[in-house]
C-alpha cells in the first residue's frame, strides 16, 4: 500500500510538471508569488481557520481550536519528514511511508 501511495504521488506531481511545461511551451508565463500575495495566502488562511472553529462549535465539536492545532502539529511534521526526500522517488516516499504510518 504505501508503494502505490508513493507512486500515486509521484506520477501526479509528474502530471504538474508536463502542464506547468505545456503552459510555458504555449507561450503562458509562469509567476512566482509576490511578498503581497504570500501575505493575503496566509491572512486567507487564518480567516478559514476561524470559520472553521466557529463551524466546529456550532456543531458541538468540543475544543476545536487543540484539534486544528493537532492538524497542523501533523502537517508540519510530515513537511519535515519530506524535507531530505526525493519526491520523485516512489521507493524513499514509500520507505518513509511505511516508517512512519
Amino acid at each position: 500500500m504505501a508503494y502505490y501511495l508513493a507512486q500515486h504521488r509521484v506520477e501526479f506531481d509528474k502530471d504538474v510538471e508536463k502542464a506547468v511545461s505545456a503552459a510555458k511551451e504555449g507561450g503562458m508565463k509562469i509567476f512566482e508569488p509576490d511578498q503581497a500575495l504570500t501575505e493575503a495566502l496566509a491572512e486567507s488562511v487564518t480567516a478559514d481557520e476561524a470559520v472553521l472553529i466557529e463551524n466546529a462549535k456550532s456543531r458541538g465539536i468540543e475544543n476545536p481550536e487543540a484539534l486544528l492545532a493537532d492538524y497542523k502539529r501533523i502537517v508540519d511534521r510530515w513537511t519535515a519528514l519530506l524535507a531530505d526526500v526525493d519526491h520523485g522517488d516512489t521507493y524513499a516516499l514509500a520507505a518513509l511511508a511505511k516508517a512512519e504510518i
